[in-house]
């Protein structure tokens, strides 16, 4: 009753603007079934797991569909069959997945959903474990389980083997790819990481902003600038949030375009006034700037200074600048 009062409440709250992400809400109801038996198979042999899902809505009269229309309703008639703590704990691991079931997500399934519905279904084996059988069944499993661990640990060593699974077995998850694209810009492997973004673009939304954004990453680090500008602008043209204007200007403040970048990084900051992003990026760009004009002195270094104050309106700091920029070269 609580799940549900929760629920309607949430959806109340919730405006009509936002979009929760399902382009087929009808159709992804009809796959929920299907999820919730491959949650309970997890629960019994979990050896698909797998960091982003690829799964996309079932028809109705899919296999896989069908499938989960026949086992949701054997489970129900476990929960009317058993009673008692099993049918609390079967209820359990329904109810607590009630919020991704019967809102339409973007995922149609994944796996860290089954977190907080295991708990049902650990209640269930608690009371089966009573039964002799069960009992040893479920100590002789420790040891494959434990097995198991050891190899997902595996898994999640590393962002690049993390991700790398995921490009495996589920090769049309664009974020996979975008992310695995990622782990390998993090060990400067530049065209690999070049190569997983141009599978990611395709299978990502049209209007998804991280992948342009790490396009002009990767090709940045490539030193094929006009093209990562390029990816950069389409990035803000699609999401013109915070993130994007923020991953640009820090571009902008990397190549020392000194009147764009502060005026990115100030539209982020503007647009974002709870992400201090922004303005720690402005304070570590004018210490940059600051630390060459040290370095170099020269008369061009303190220039930048000058116009980086002037932008921020500490105009005695940029006439100090200045002044310090015409004793170094006194005929500019």
């Amino acid at each position: 009753i609580a799940a549900t009062v929760y629920i309607l409440i949430m959806l109340k709250a919730t405006s009509q603007n936002f979009g929760v992400g399902s382009s087929a809400p009808q159709f992804y109801l009809l796959s929920q079934p299907y999820v919730v038996f491959t949650y309970l198979k997890a629960a019994l042999f979990p050896v698909d797991l797998v960091g982003d899902s690829d799964l996309s809505v079932l028809q109705p009269w899919e296999g896989r569909a069908v499938l989960g229309y026949v086992s949701l309703g054997c489970f129900f008639a476990c929960i009317f069959w058993f009673r008692g703590v099993v049918a609390f704990g079967l209820s359990w691991f329904l109810i607590a997945q009630a919020p991704t079931l019967l809102i339409p997500l973007d995922d149609v399934t994944n796996d860290h959903r089954m977190f907080v519905p295991y708990i049902g279904l650990a209640i269930v084996l608690c009371r089966l474990v009573e039964v002799k059988w069960v009992r040893w069944l479920a100590i002789a499993s420790l040891p494959l389980l434990a097995w198991g661990t050891v190899k997902r640990n595996e898994v999640w060593r590393t962002q690049e083997t993390f991700w790398r699974e995921v490009t495996v077995k589920s090769p049309r998850s664009g974020r996979g790819w975008m992310n695995y694209g990622l782990s390998q810009f993090w060990l400067e492997r530049y065209e690999e990481a070049l190569a997983a973004m141009y599978r990611a673009e395709p299978l990502l939304p049209s209007d998804y902003s991280p992948i342009y954004l790490n396009f002009g990453e990767v090709l940045a680090a490539l030193g094929r600038h006009r093209e990562a500008e390029a990816y950069f602008r389409h990035g803000i043209a699609v999401d013109p949030g915070a993130t994007p204007l923020y991953v640009y200007g820090s571009y902008l403040a990397d190549r020392e375009r000194v009147a764009e970048a502060y005026n990115f990084l100030r539209r982020a900051e503007e647009v974002g006034p709870t992400d201090t992003r922004a303005r720690a990026r402005l304070r570590d760009f004018f210490h940059q700037l600051n630390t060459k004009a040290y370095q170099e002195q020269t008369s061009t270094a303190y220039l930048q200074v000058a116009l980086l104050c002037y932008l921020d309106k500490d105009y005695k700091s940029a006439l100090n600048g200045i002044d310090y920029a015409l004793k170094l070269n006194p005929k500019d």
